[in-house]
């Protein structure tokens, strides 16, 4: 019995040591598996759920943790993006730490660091010492404020002056400017230039209000405003224009972005100067049929005229060691989407600039995607053109001096909004334009017709028009320039088929004296024929024709390749082009520009430019590690990625259809998805007769308005008056007034001699420097080599001409 007792007490103690063995196997395994999970956290990759195979190898690490995307994922999985160890304890990167934690915070490589086998090479400026994940957090871009706008603004008046007391958001900081109000035709601005503080400038408007002396000159608060819109002279006197209303309706970083919702405008001038007459109020009317309350918007800290990669600049070495975070030198704002240029004329090199507030016209809307717990923001950003801005049928083609009609810059800003730091390198960017044929050419509307006949107003032998065009676009955007032309080639009567064979026989005129890395790359495609096929399907050929050109031209991102991208470099290289990852530049830059057109530039070219968005958003995800690959399975067109950017798309179409045509969208992005509801056709119909009444009865009184709004046409006293105008052609084109000593321009090298490229790269020569020299680039020899199978490469040549073409161009 004893020796059983003993056996048995010998066999629980064996049957202890076993379960306390497997307890300690299980528990190393558990640490094991979360120290790989934090290493690929601080690799800046997003893992799934802890795989059951481990490996303590990197790179196999990365591929076993990785999970094929279902990309809009539920939030109850959160994992930051890069985690630190400071003090023994961990803190996400992503909560964007300030003060001497974020200071003294460092990255100290801890039982689960990467060997020294993978350790990617020190980035510039990085010494030896260096760790590779440090250069990181250092050197990516940032985006401090680049403006410092005045954002309330409280107005007091007397007979004899107007005072403009304006503060900062925190109110430690005031400004005043006066206005004199007792002379009529002229402004007298006064600016002291001095910054004054809450108690000065109380006391400074007690002094007023006591020298005033009779009740007469009491000094009285007008209204109390978020920003100087403009000024504005029409015959008699100035009007200020005041934003009253404003709601943000989206953030990049921490910089919001306000809609205007309401301005008020008051005169200048007191009461017994203040002329009045019929003639004056006419030209206040017209003005006021620019409705600023709609589809206007500005930003106090950000420059809303240029994209992303502009904005984006590289870190000093104070900004480096985090210990200043200044701004910026102010740059000049884009004055080509500034649509209240012309109102802020007046004060402009004669007040300091913390009163100027630029805004755009055109579309700004955010949403949020949700994937494992992160707030990714996709924000589409379109900037109209003040330059041959007007209405459909009364704008068409280019101007003499190569602006198109309906021209519009797209930009489409994806980041990640778990962390504000602006040098997080969290920040993606894609840039595309829209744009009407550059050339002479016109619709006469005045028979009632839906569809206008298409002609040429103008003989262009020598392409002058898309010279001047593609030359601004060399100089803004960089090679390549890539052309997508959606207008149909056959027709039984010639009328967009007109406008292919005028775009084809220009661009291969021009073409001629480029060398062949720099020439026009025109892509014609026509989608409406490829809609009525049986078997054609539009998106996936747009989604072919969206993947070749994103080879050339590439996005923007403001960081670093994660290292789990770069395990991945022999499945995604040459899928991506413009300036690559490199040690010698700050994260990726987009070169060149897709440029998409159709007749109106509506319809067609909204779907167009969806599916250019969304083969971007695919390789904007997949920078930011959310996605495994840039292959278009990664978001189909039924995941809640797909459906939310198509709604932005489409309030993007209908609100750039209403401000050109008029209407919303008749042929929308499920029309060609071939999935609309039967219910869109009446729509449809309805867009359509919108469209007409607005063509044929107001687009004339809104063309006035917009030429007067935009300084196309000051009133005058000495002038005719705008309304007795037969035509505004010599408002938009001044051939005539400049023909005497007029320098006849170049028709062999039609560009300038130097090409300003994104901001980052070099000034270029073209042809004789090629723009990508020196960086680290990804790009086929050519578009035209790499385009998909049902494209006919002979179409982007020449359409055959008819016999008036023929005699046009004879």
């Amino acid at each position: 019995v004893a020796v059983a007792v003993a056996v048995v007490e010998i066999g629980v103690a064996v049957l202890g040591a076993v379960v306390a063995l497997a307890a300690g196997v299980v528990a190393v395994a558990a640490v094991q598996r979360q120290t790989m999970l934090l290493w690929c956290l601080a690799g800046g990759f997003r893992c799934a759920q802890t795989a059951n195979t481990l490996s303590s190898s990197p790179s196999t690490c990365m591929r076993t943790h990785r999970q094929p995307v279902g990309l809009v994922s539920p939030a109850s999985f959160w994992m930051p993006t890069a985690v630190r160890k400071f003090n023994g304890r961990f803190s996400p990167r992503s909560l964007g730490m300030s003060g001497t934690d974020a200071e003294a915070d460092s990255l100290e490589p801890g039982p689960s660091s990467p060997p020294s086998s993978t350790t990617a090479t020190p980035g510039p400026g990085a010494t030896a010492g260096d760790k590779p994940w440090q250069s990181d957090v250092k050197k990516n871009l940032v985006l401090n404020p680049t403006f410092d706008a005045m954002p309330l603004i409280n107005v007091y008046a007397t007979k004899s002056r107007m005072y403009l007391v304006g503060c900062n958001q925190t109110r430690t900081k005031f400004r005043v400017l006066q206005l004199n109000r007792t002379e009529a035709l002229t402004l007298d601005v006064i600016d002291d230039n001095v910054e004054y503080t809450a108690e000065q400038v109380e006391s400074m408007l007690l002094m007023i209000d006591a020298t005033t002396g009779n009740r007469n000159q009491v000094l009285q608060k007008k209204v109390s405003a978020f920003g100087i819109f403009g000024l504005v002279k029409f015959l008699y006197g100035y009007y200020l224009i005041l934003i009253t209303g404003r709601r943000p309706v989206a953030m990049i970083g921490s910089h919001y972005i306000y809609k205007i919702e309401e301005t008020v405008t008051i005169p200048v001038p007191n009461a017994s100067v203040h002329i009045e007459t019929p003639q004056e109020a006419k030209y206040h009317k017209i003005f006021q049929n620019v409705d600023v309350s709609s589809n206007f918007y500005y930003s106090y800290t950000y420059d809303l005229s240029r994209p992303l990669q502009f904005n984006m600049h590289q870190p000093t070495p104070a900004e480096e060691r985090k210990q200043a975070f200044p701004r910026p030198e102010r740059p000049r704002a884009d004055s080509t989407y500034v649509w209240n240029w012309y109102l802020l004329e007046p004060l402009l090199h004669r007040v300091n600039p913390d009163w100027i507030v630029y805004a755009v016209h055109g579309f700004v809307a955010q949403s949020n995607l949700s994937i494992y717990g992160h707030s990714v923001y996709v924000t589409l950003v379109a900037r109209r053109s003040r330059h041959f801005a007007g209405t459909r049928f009364l704008k068409r083609g280019a101007d003499d001096q190569g602006h198109v009609a309906n021209e519009l810059e797209t930009e489409q800003i994806v980041w990640d909004a778990t962390t504000l730091d602006h040098a997080s390198g969290r920040y993606t960017s894609y840039l595309q334009m829209r744009g009407s044929v550059p050339a002479y050419w016109a619709q006469d509307h005045s028979g009632m017709k839906t569809k206008p006949p298409i002609f040429m107003s103008r003989i262009d032998p020598y392409a002058s028009a898309a010279a001047l065009h593609f030359d601004r676009l060399f100089g803004k955007y960089g090679c390549p320039v890539i052309v997508l032309n959606l207008v149909k080639k056959k027709e039984k009567k010639p009328r967009e088929s007109i406008l292919l064979g005028e775009m084809a026989t220009s661009i291969r005129y021009l073409n001629q004296f480029l060398e062949k890395k720099h020439k026009i790359q025109h892509i014609a495609w026509d989608m409406a024929k490829c809609q009525k096929s049986k078997d054609g399907n539009v998106l996936v050929r747009l989604d072919e024709l969206a993947s070749a050109s994103m080879k050339e031209t590439g996005f923007f991102h403001a960081g670093y390749e994660l290292y789990c991208n770069k395990l991945n470099r022999s499945f995604t290289e040459g899928l991506c082009g413009g300036v690559d990852y490199s040690d010698e530049t700050y994260g990726r830059h987009q070169t060149g520009i897709v440029r998409v057109n159709c007749v109106d530039c509506l319809d067609r070219t909204n779907t167009a430019q969806f599916m250019m968005g969304l083969c971007a958003l695919r390789h904007q995800l997949y920078a930011l590690g959310f996605l495994e690959s840039v292959d278009s399975t990664q978001v189909p067109f039924d995941s809640g990625a797909c459906r939310l950017l198509e709604e932005l798309y489409e309030d993007h179409g209908d609100t750039v259809a209403l401000q050109y045509g008029g209407s919303q969208l008749v042929n929308r992005i499920q029309t060609y998805r071939k999935s609309a509801p039967w219910t869109s056709h009446s729509r449809d119909i309805l867009h359509t007769v919108t469209r007409y009444y607005s063509n044929s009865f107001t687009d004339a009184e809104k063309q006035m308005a917009i030429n007067m709004f935009l300084g196309v046409f000051r009133p005058s006293v000495q002038t005719k008056d705008l309304w007795t105008l037969e035509t505004d052609h010599f408002l938009h084109n001044h051939e005539l007034e400049s023909i005497d000593g007029a320098v006849r321009p170049n028709y062999i090298k039609w560009w300038k001699a130097k090409v300003e490229a994104p901001a980052a790269i070099a000034r270029i020569r073209i042809g004789e420097v090629d723009p990508l020299e020196g960086a680290t680039v990804t790009r086929g020899s050519s578009a035209l080599a790499q385009l998909p199978e049902f494209l006919n490469v002979a179409a982007t040549q020449s359409a055959p001409l008819d016999e008036q073409q023929q005699q046009q161009q004879q």
